[in-house]
């Protein structure tokens, strides 16, 4: 990826598992070194792979604010991370992906441990998107995303998609950013020791936690039906 990984511990664990689609040479890539906001480490991955959070946080961004439809959820939680395959297979809902990429087919969310995430949309085409995220924290509530697009070569120039995508990203970010600042500053006005309660749609937040933060994790496969 062009990275440098660093790890504190006297005795490192092995190094992590890397998603494969930033170093695939048919695709094109380009990177986006997003500055550092106010936002917690693992509540910012939980974000990203949130797939009900797009309906209150970018209504009609990505999702209708109000009509829901029912998706298949395949989930598989392991020790080295996490996955949700949603098989969606209808025509995007939200303005941006419905201008993008038309009808969606999948969507997937990826959790590598300890701070990647990694989001995937697929259409009846092949791969619309992929977007790969490196959390980087530089100090307590001061998080930097590394972000890695990759995108199938076709008509549409290198330079274009890249000029596209982050404009049509910029104003996702902001808004992520700044819910993520709340819940900075609600955490801290409770004294910084708060439980989350966790909901059928939290499919991929329990396991980012506990696998972070080294507890043993059982590998889970299973489905669900859930209304986005």
């Amino acid at each position: 990826l062009g990275l440098v990984w660093t790890c504190l511990a006297d005795n490192p664990p092995p190094f992590p598992l890397l998603p494969t689609e930033p170093e695939d040479p048919a695709l094109d890539h380009f990177t986006w070194n997003v500055a550092a906001s106010k936002m917690r480490l693992l509540d910012a991955i939980e974000n990203m792979l949130d797939a009900s959070h797009p309906h209150f946080v970018h209504p009609w961004f990505l999702r209708t604010a109000a009509k829901r439809r029912p998706v298949e959820v395949d989930i598989h939680i392991h020790p080295g991370g996490a996955e949700a395959v949603y098989h969606e297979d209808a025509q995007a809902a939200g303005f941006m992906p419905r201008l993008l990429e038309g009808k969606r087919t999948v969507a997937i969310g990826r959790y590598f441990a300890p701070t990647i995430g990694q989001l995937i949309f697929r259409t009846e085409r092949g791969l619309s998107v992929s977007l790969t995220a490196i959390f980087t924290p530089e100090d307590v509530n001061l998080t930097r995303p590394f972000a890695w697009f990759s995108t199938e070569r076709r008509l549409a120039p290198a330079w274009l998609k890249k000029l596209v995508l982050k404009e049509f990203n910029r104003p996702l970010l902001k808004q992520d950013q700044r819910v993520l600042a709340d819940q900075v500053r609600v955490v801290d006005a409770m004294g910084g020791d708060v439980q989350f309660k966790v909901g059928p749609l939290d499919m991929l937040g329990p396991a980012i936690w506990k696998i972070a933060n080294g507890a043993e994790v059982a590998e889970v496969r299973e489905r669900r039906t859930v209304y986005l």
